[in-house]
């Protein structure tokens, strides 16, 4: 090697790429805050079921979700998912 090439040269900085933040944007739009479903809570429907029915060996969970469906005007396909 010869002295010109080892000699330190200045480093020369290789420009670095900008990063740029790319908004994350959800599958789902998110309901807005102030918005409140139109029935009360599921733990207070249930309760308001079974005392309505009056079934003497308690009510079947078949009869609850009838109930909530008719009553509070609830599709069968979001009552039927409660467990």
């Amino acid at each position: 090697m010869t002295a010109a090439e080892t000699s330190t040269a200045p480093a020369v900085a290789s420009p670095k790429p900008t990063k740029t933040k790319a908004k994350k944007t959800s599958a789902k739009p998110k309901a807005a805050k102030g918005e409140h479903p139109s029935h009360p809570p599921y733990a207070s429907m249930i309760k308001k079921a079974i005392s309505e029915l009056k079934e003497k060996k308690g009510s079947s969970k078949a009869a609850i979700l009838k109930y909530i469906s008719k009553n509070y005007g609830i599709p069968d396909r979001l009552v039927f998912q409660v467990n």
